[in-house]
């Protein structure tokens, strides 16, 4: 992949969205480990 020919917007919309998948993943990760010891 080459990232030369990115544009800004491109970047920063790739960027926001690695960050926002990280984020929901940790929360289910989280919620999936809480409700499991709940049980």
């Amino acid at each position: 992949m080459d990232f030369s020919d990115w544009t800004w917007y491109e970047i920063v919309g790739a960027a926001i969205l690695f960050v926002v998948v990280f984020i929901v993943g940790n929360w289910v990760n989280d919620k999936a480990y809480k409700s499991r010891w709940k049980n």
